[in-house]
């Protein structure tokens, strides 16, 4: 039915992830089971079948922790990309070589992935999409929307593999950028980056040192990155009642006073008492409330509780606001919200939020303050998001893991949700932050995760990749918008000898825990 099917076995890694065939032969009988029930799905054409079972397969696979299973989880994924480019015959082609892989034993060893693309290219599969290749590599993948299925993975923690590394050249590890590596373009370049420092509440409670190494090294790269406006996910503290804490955290703010715009998003764990579900306490306010940013131009206010805030700045021609809103906002923190976006209708909103989506790409259904009036992070989406156009990005903490989807609004573009939270690696999060270039002439934020203190960048799928957003359709009145071009996650390529790494379709291995 497919006469091509016999050469697919060379398309299984052909997307910057290198699975050893040994990884592949212990997969689990029933993960095998699956594959041919899906097999069975695809050659009947029945495609919505096949990615509800690829799905349930990953979400299974996904709980165990083990590098083969995590491996495997990428790749089934990778058959829903095709499935989500309407490939059918990539789908089934990828399929057939996990079978194949999975059924057999080790005995061929792993090509290179620059082998493997080269093959690829001379039987004249371009990947998903039939896209072309560049570099050797499937050009642009967009985030795959399988029948409402938005995916999202974090890349298994923070390790770097040889996988991560580039072919045809070395990476260095150290503070050193190139333009290539996410630096603004040279004079004449509107690139510009904006920093997501994703909650530091354990720099704060007991590893100061690193919350310090974070601002510092966005003090000395303002210029060089074009640093226009820093954000925290909130969570800035681990106890919302003690003051040697909020200090430690402010010592680490104070160091952008007078050299970048910032805004400080409220937390659940900024407002905790002591007592069990006490989330009554005010110390977030009398640190980061309205006072303390009095003298700043770019401030434009607070909500009345004062747990709320936005600031303006501006970038490669553009004005935005940073709108930052309290961890599970009650209905008037929401209307606070709109009010202020309403003020001012053509300037285009990022909307930084605690808690918004989970590492499996779903919108939390609880609230992570529990509190009478508190609302979920579907409630808080359905009342602000959903109908303010402005909103074009949404940045959020809560749940450790990483992850990104896009989904519609009444925006002219769909929107991306960018989750980062990395609490629970090593020292509190390792200081990784996340640094967001905007590059307007190519129609494009790139999002990389760099760590100040192990000076390094994370290679992960899921922590280097790139959205496509339009900037024009940023400031244009609503009703002149045409000719849309979709927003969306998509394969990064910062270098050119990097391999492509694929983001916002895989589930994470991380449990969309509460902390």
């Amino acid at each position: 039915m497919f006469p091509s099917v016999r050469l697919s076995i060379l398309v299984v890694l052909s997307v910057g992830l290198l699975v050893p065939s040994l990884m592949l032969a212990a997969t689990p009988p029933t993960a095998l089971d699956s594959l041919n029930a899906v097999r069975t799905s695809l050659t009947e054409a029945r495609t919505d079948q096949a990615a509800a079972q690829l799905q349930s397969l990953a979400e299974r696979l996904a709980i165990d922790s083990s590098q083969a299973s995590q491996d495997l989880v990428r790749q089934v994924q990778y058959v829903l990309l095709e499935l989500a480019a309407g490939d059918l015959h990539g789908a089934l082609s990828r399929l057939e070589a996990l079978i194949g892989e999975a059924g057999s034993s080790a005995s061929q060893p792993a090509n290179s992935m620059a082998s493997i693309a080269s093959r690829l290219k001379d039987i004249g599969y371009q990947g998903v999409g039939a896209r072309p290749f560049v570099n050797g590599f499937p050009s642009v993948v967009s985030l795959p929307s399988v029948h409402g299925h938005s995916g999202g993975h974090s890349n298994g923690g923070h390790r770097t593999t040889e996988l991560d590394q580039p072919r045809g050249g070395s990476r260095t590890s150290s503070d050193s950028l190139t333009e290539a590596d996410g630096t603004p373009n040279a004079s004449g370049s509107r690139d510009f980056s904006i920093v997501a420092l994703p909650d530091p509440q354990y720099y704060a409670a007991k590893l100061p040192k690193i919350g310090n190494a974070q601002t510092e090294w966005i003090r000395q790269n303002v210029k060089k990155r074009q640093i226009k406006f820093v954000v925290t996910m909130g969570d800035n503290v681990d106890a919302g009642h003690n003051d040697a804490q909020y200090k430690n955290s402010v010592q680490f703010m104070n160091k952008l006073n007078g050299v970048v715009p910032y805004g400080v998003a409220c937390g659940n764990h900024d407002l905790k008492n002591p007592a069990k579900d006490d989330f009554t306490c005010r110390k977030f306010v009398h640190y980061y409330g309205p006072q303390r940013f009095k003298n700043r131009s770019w401030y434009g206010g607070a909500s009345k509780s004062g747990f709320s805030s936005y600031q303006f700045f501006e970038g490669g021609g553009y004005s935005f606001i940073m709108l930052e809103l309290v961890a599970a906002a009650p209905k008037d923190e929401v209307d606070w919200a709109k009010s202020v976006i309403a003020e001012h209708p053509d300037t285009p909103v990022i909307l930084t939020t605690h808690q918004m989506l989970t590492p499996m790409s779903a919108l939390g259904k609880t609230a992570a303050v529990k509190a009478p009036g508190r609302q979920t992070p579907q409630q808080v989406w359905g009342q602000l998001v959903k109908p303010c156009p402005q909103i074009f990005m949404v940045l959020c903490g809560h749940y450790h893991g990483e992850a990104c989807i896009t989904k519609k609004t009444q925006a002219p573009q769909p929107v991306p949700v960018v989750l980062q939270d990395y609490q629970k690696e090593p020292n509190g999060g390792d200081g990784w932050l996340r640094i967001f270039t905007f590059r307007p002439d190519t129609n494009r934020i790139d999002v990389q995760t760099y760590s100040p203190t192990l000076k390094k960048y994370n290679k992960g799928p899921l922590s280097q990749f790139s959205l496509v957003i339009d900037f024009k359709l940023l400031r244009t009145p609503v009703a002149a918008k045409s000719n849309l071009v979709p927003s969306r996650c998509e394969m990064s390529a910062l270098r050119p000898q990097t391999p492509l790494t694929i983001h916002g379709c895989q589930p994470s291995r991380f449990a969309a825990d509460v902390d």
